[in-house]
């Protein structure tokens, strides 16, 4: 009879070595793949958001705006329903939109079911971040708002602008239907520079609901806000180019405000809740308010700050544009460039081989 041979103690430990090696091989394979449809998810989210603006413009003959003026604490009058609110009958989100009324608040009683209702396609799966911005309803006890991800595009500064927005949005004056705070209604046609080159929205990463240095949170910035610029704009060193990175320098992770729920609310206007985010700083920097703004307070339509651009995506940051297309910008794209895809009238003249 043959003897039947098992392993030796060092035929195991390389089979274990060998093992080993290959899971660590795999793993960084696999994760980049999980990675790459998570951004790949992110795209589609944007892309659908675009097809919506665009809907929504064949229909209403303007874009929808950044938000409306709801006032009193009972939020009485005009909603202040982010843009995301307006767009989603073109989102196959029908039923949401019909349960939201807009002569009250986002966070009145008579909306907290639309508000609270999560929409994955205002979330990027890539941020796993959760603000943890709670509300006690009636119908299923206390439960968190809906959150997002996606800003729509105010521009680079109203400073630059007398006051103005100079990217594609408006806000609703008291009266509905006029467009007076912060520039009229803005239409395709009036988007000169092409939608093409004009980002209509992007991604930023959520806050934690703690204070953690990151691009979850919220900065001081030495720096001030003004409206009282000229009409023509006079940047930092002559140029956007130029203004960007002065002001990108100043945003650091020295002073932290005590807002750590940035994209708590999809149905909100406010900049960085549910709102907009603008171009003051390129791809995957800090966001900070100016030194003579609310440093405790929500960030919102009147206190105007740098909400910039981020993502959890190696390297760069979904841009969902004008014209329904969708474009992965790097973080290292010219400031001058990031800044002129954000105005939708300055007549810059953009190389589509620097984004």
């Amino acid at each position: 009879m043959l003897r039947r041979r098992g392993f030796t103690l060092i035929e195991l430990l390389v089979v274990i070595a060998i093992i080993a090696v290959l899971i660590a091989l795999l793993l960084p394979a696999v994760q980049a793949a999980r990675e790459a449809a998570r951004r790949s998810q992110c795209v589609n989210n944007l892309k659908q958001l675009g097809i919506a603006i665009q809907n929504y413009g064949d229909s209403n003959g303007s874009l929808p705006p950044t938000g409306g003026s709801g006032t009193g604490a009972a939020g009485t009058g005009q909603s202040d329903f982010s843009m995301k609110g307006r767009i989603l009958p073109y989102m196959e989100q029908t039923a949401i939109y019909n349960a939201i009324n807009f002569s009250f608040r986002f966070n009145y009683v008579a909306n907290y079911t639309a508000s609270t209702a999560t929409i994955n396609s205002f979330v990027c799966p890539s941020d796993g971040n959760t603000p943890g911005y709670t509300v006690a309803t009636a119908f299923a006890g206390t439960i968190p708002y809906g959150i997002c991800n996606y800003g729509n595009n105010l521009g680079v500064s109203r400073s630059f602008n007398a006051g103005l927005y100079d990217g594609p949005a408006y806000y609703l004056g008291g009266t509905v239907g006029a467009a007076t705070r912060f520039g009229p209604v803005v239409t395709l046609a009036s988007v000169s520079d092409g939608t093409s080159n004009t980002a209509i929205f992007s991604e930023w990463v959520k806050g934690k609901g703690t204070a953690q240095v990151g691009l979850n949170m919220v900065f001081i910035t030495a720096t001030t806000f003004t409206t009282t610029a000229p009409g023509s704009p006079t940047y930092q060193g002559g140029s956007l180019g130029s203004t960007i990175r002065f002001y990108s320098a100043t945003c650091t992770s020295k002073t932290a405000t005590t807002y750590t729920q940035k994209g708590a609310f999809w149905a909100y206007e406010g900049n960085g809740t549910g709102g907009g985010y603008n171009h003051m700083n390129t791809p995957n920097k800090y966001t900070c308010t100016y030194s003579n703004q609310s440093t405790t307070n929500t960030p919102d339509l009147t206190s105007d700050f740098m909400m910039t651009a981020q993502s959890y995506h190696s390297g760069g940051v979904n841009v969902g544009f004008l014209d329904g297309s969708v474009k992965f910008i790097k973080d290292s794209v010219d400031p001058g460039t990031w800044g002129a895809i954000a105005t939708k009238s300055n007549g810059e003249v953009i190389d589509a081989s620097s984004l």
